[in-house]
Parts: structure tokens; C-alpha cells; sequence
């Protein structure tokens, strides 16, 4: 390994402990949560990003994830990557470090986007992706709390959430107060302790802002009625409560006798990747396969 390649100068070594990880090593650590970072909503923060060879090589897994799921797509492509990139937050105190992630990482989601897209790749979607990178990636001091400057201020981070359509929903949030809670202080990513946003208002618990995935296991069923006009139907569904439970409620008025429906699938709602699905998501992929549906009407 040469030492040059992953430093920038003795001086910054000696005065900010600045060396660069390498490929091998980067890959070998993200290896050991590699679920986490195939999944398109995952958040990561890196204290102290550098360059940004950690949060370039997890934006790079999920965009082959969005590419593999989405790229027939282009409205879908555009709102899951921007998802993607918005889920990434880093902090250097190095002003031409924040810079050059920011850049690299641009340039990591525009590669693809416009070799899928081309001439139809929207310049709109190129500007919020800029926007979203220069508030997450922060020139600042992870353990000071604060962005570096003449007039030091808080260093604040953006919760970017999907809306309808194409619309991000932002939230603001102190790092401070993602950190501590104002009752003790020394209690570092206390999820017990309530958060506050530092407009005053949106009390959350850390763990909403870097959420841990679902306690609960999403299923996806398929039943079919016994009548004899539904013959050759299947209905499709999505719950978080046991499927027997959620078809027993279709028919609330309980008849002696055999039950009147069948199931026929029960399975997980969960990717390899570790993201959940739902029954649109099984529809929409039965009419992209010319699966007829039908509408019934009670």
C-alpha cells in the first residue's frame, strides 16, 4: 500500500490526523452491515467524512438497488435515488474536504442517471440532489457540535422524508439535541429520551431520526373466496397482524360450517435487502406482467 495515496500532506496528518481509507478497507468495514447499506432508506453519518469514501461507496450499493428495482421507470428512479442520497449525512473540518464529498457524491448519483435517462434526465432532480448534499455534508467539528466559521452556529441536519408525487418533506434538527438529552446531558444517542427540533417544536426520539427497522415481520397473503362466482380469483393483501386474523376480518359475520375463503399464500414482505414491500407494490409488478385484475365491487 503507498502512504501517498492516502494522505494529502504531512502537515494535515500532523494537524487534523487526516489519512484517506483506502477501497479495500472501506468495503471490508461496510461489508459488516452490508444489509444496511442495500437499503435505500438507511440512514449513515460519518463524523468526520473526509473525501467521502465511506458515504460514496454506500450511496453506490444503493443505487444499484434503485437501478435494479426502478430503471424502467424514471419518476420512481428519480424519487428512490434522491432518497438515497438524502439519507446520507457527513461532517469534516476541513472546508476543501465537505467540498469534494459533496462533489463526489453528486457525481456518484448523476453517472447513472444519465446513462439510464439521458437527454430526458431532469435538471430539477440534478438541483435538489445539490441542495440536499450541501445541507448533509457540513463543514463543521463533529466534536465541538458546531459548523466552523467566524461566527460558529450549530451544526443542523435535514430529515428528508418522501411526499406525494415528487415532493421531500424536510425537518431541521440540531445535532446537539440528536446527540443529548437536555436531562442528562452526557447521555450519548439516548432513544428513552424525547429530541427536540431546534425550530422549538417536533419532539421525536433519536431513533426516528436514525430509525431501527420494524419490530414487527409484514406479510403478504393471498385467499381465496369459496363462492363460486370469485372462482379463479385470488385476493391479494398486505398486514402487520397474522394473516388469519386480517382474513377473518373480510368476513365479520361468522356462518357454521367450512370457512368461506382459502388461504393460499402467506409470506414475509421483505426484501433480500432488508426493505418491506406492500400489496401495490404486487400489483403493480402482476400488471407490468399483463396478470389480469379485477375490480369487484360488494
Amino acid at each position: 500500500m503507498h502512504l501517498n495515496r492516502h494522505i494529502k500532506s504531512k502537515q494535515r496528518v500532523a494537524d487534523y490526523g487526516e489519512v484517506l481509507t483506502p477501497p479495500h478497507i472501506v468495503n471490508a468495514m461496510l461489508d459488516l452491515v452490508k444489509q444496511e447499506t442495500e437499503r435505500i432508506d438507511s440512514r449513515f453519518l460519518e463524523p468526520a467524512c473526509g473525501t467521502g469514501n465511506f458515504l460514496i461507496e454506500v450511496l453506490r450499493r444503493k443505487l444499484e438497488v434503485v437501478k435494479k428495482r426502478y430503471a424502467k421507470r424514471q419518476l420512481d428512479y428519480e424519487r428512490y435515488a434522491v432518497l438515497a442520497v438524502s439519507s446520507l449525512y457527513g461532517i469534516d473540518i476541513l472546508a476543501d474536504n465537505a467540498e469534494e464529498c459533496r462533489r463526489r457524491l453528486y457525481q456518484t448519483f448523476d453517472a447513472p442517471y444519465t446513462a439510464l435517462f439521458g437527454d430526458q434526465a431532469k435538471a430539477a432532480c440534478r438541483r435538489a440532489v445539490r441542495y440536499i448534499l450541501q445541507r448533509n455534508i457540513v463543514h463543521g467539528d463533529a466534536l465541538s457540535l458546531k459548523a466552523v466559521g467566524e461566527n460558529p452556529q450549530p451544526i443542523i441536519f435535514s430529515e428528508w422524508s418522501l411526499v406525494n408525487g415528487s415532493l421531500l418533506k424536510r425537518r431541521d434538527f440540531t445535532f446537539r439535541k440528536l446527540l443529548y438529552s437536555e436531562e442528562s446531558p452526557d447521555t450519548l444517542f439516548d432513544a428513552s429520551k424525547m429530541l427536540v427540533s431546534d425550530r422549538g417544536r417536533n419532539s421525536r426520539p433519536m431513533s426516528n431520526f436514525f430509525p431501527r427497522r420494524p419490530q414487527v415481520t409484514p406479510k403478504i397473503y393471498a385467499y381465496a373466496d369459496t363462492n363460486p362466482q370469485y372462482a379463479g380469483l385470488l385476493k391479494v393483501g398486505y398486514t402487520t397482524k397474522s394473516v388469519q386474523e386480517r382474513v377473518a376480518q373480510q368476513y365479520p359475520t361468522v356462518r357454521p360450517g367450512p370457512l368461506p375463503y382459502r388461504i393460499v399464500l402467506e409470506e414475509d414482505a421483505i426484501r433480500n435487502d432488508g426493505t418491506t414491500f406492500t400489496d401495490r407494490d404486487v400489483h403493480r409488478m402482476l400488471r407490468e406482467s399483463d396478470i389480469k385484475q379485477e375490480i369487484i365491487r360488494g
